[in-house]
């Protein structure tokens, strides 16, 4: 059984690192594997191709354009349809142009997944005219679909709004790497990045724009008096220079830029903070917790929803639009010790990558039998 996967471009991402665990444990007896990506990647560095290849998995490359994904999308899917004529091939798409695009094949199994609300994600990157627009279309696209796998129950709820949509819920997932345990290393990366010993290290792993939210959290630190922590922010965008100017002369927090490999600062970290104002199924929440790492998580609906599963409650999270929310947390939090090993076996039972790609597995064999 052919599964192609559509794409816009192997570009590091949490959808494309979704698409890499799929692929990484699936049964290559029972399923055959085909990568489809739709442009040339912008940023080369970010190109993710290499460990695709690494998995031994045919990739396709084609140099659409954006007047393309506009203006010809039957074209393209024609073009994608003619080169797996085949019956017994699955199409799976993943972000809005792949979707468009699968949208348009007729009498074919396309199924996609969906990584966002499109409603709240579309507004925050693209302005509410151009965001309402491009989500509306989308989830117009969804319903030629046979189906549409959502990463969280919250999405699927929003999503269930639309009873002409096919709907099934997977939960992300991710390798469990555990190197809390890896002492002797931890002190190490600490002492290479002049840190304390006895500080407690955050950890915020997000591209800087206004739905990551950083200017609220640095704020809200800032009005914490303790100095026995440090917050170290990975990642580039539009709103770094902003927040950098807002930090000042304070040395508690650290601009680490785009860092391509994560584990290292996992390593290190003693919490992940997030202060997103949106998101599907988040993997770098999904990766602390996998890595041991207990998470303190704004009051989204998708972050709830994994405090739940993994504390059984939402105490670790604060209230977005209360400023003493999130200061009372971090100066309550700083103090706890947490058993590193019981937050990994935890998680392990829920958002595991082998969890996650042995579900797809039963959802394609489900759809070619149907």
């Amino acid at each position: 059984m052919k599964i192609v996967y559509i794409v816009p471009s192997l570009i590091q991402s949490g959808p494309i690192k979704v698409v890499y665990n799929i692929i990484k444990y699936l049964d290559r007896e029972r399923f055959y594997p085909i990568v489809v990506t739709l442009h040339e990647p912008r940023l080369k560095n970010r190109d993710n191709r290499i460990l695709f290849e690494e998995l031994n998995v045919e990739i396709v490359s084609f140099s659409y354009s954006i007047w393309n994904f506009q203006f010809q999308t039957l074209s393209i899917a024609r073009t994608i349809n003619e080169l797996h004529p085949e019956s017994n091939v699955i199409f799976h798409a993943h972000g809005y142009y792949p979707t468009l695009i699968l949208s348009k094949m007729k009498g074919r199994l396309v199924m996609n997944t969906i990584h966002n609300i499109c409603n709240l994600d579309f507004r925050h990157k693209w302005g509410i005219l151009l965001g309402s627009y491009l989500s509306m279309r989308y989830k117009f696209a969804l319903r030629k679909l046979d189906l549409c796998v959502t990463i969280s129950e919250t999405m699927n709820k929003f999503y269930r709004s639309d009873n002409r949509l096919s709907l099934k819920v997977v939960y992300n997932g991710v390798e469990a790497m555990d190197y809390q345990s890896q002492e002797d290393q931890r002190r190490a990366m600490r002492e290479h990045l002049n840190i304390d010993q006895d500080k407690k290290v955050l950890l915020y792993p997000a591209g800087f724009n206004k739905g990551k939210n950083h200017i609220y959290l640095i704020s809200c630190l800032k009005k914490i008096k303790r100095d026995d922590f440090v917050i170290l922010f990975a990642g580039q965008g539009n709103t770094e220079i902003s927040c950098k100017q807002l930090v000042g002369s304070d040395n508690r927090f650290r601009f680490l830029g785009y860092c391509l490999d994560m584990e290292p600062y996992w390593m290190v970290a003693d919490f992940m903070i997030s202060s997103s104002l949106a998101e599907g199924m988040p993997m770098a929440v999904l990766e602390a917790l996998l890595h041991g790492v207990p998470t303190l998580l704004s009051d989204i609906p998708p972050h709830l929803e994994i405090l739940r599963t993994i504390w059984g409650d939402e105490g670790m999270s604060f209230c977005l639009n209360n400023e003493q929310s999130l200061i009372k947390l971090i100066s309550s939090i700083l103090d706890l010790q947490f058993d590193h090993e019981k937050i990994l076996l935890r998680a392990k039972q829920f958002y595991s990558a082998k969890r996650m790609s042995e579900s797809y597995s039963e959802i394609y064999e489900s759809l070619l039998n149907s």
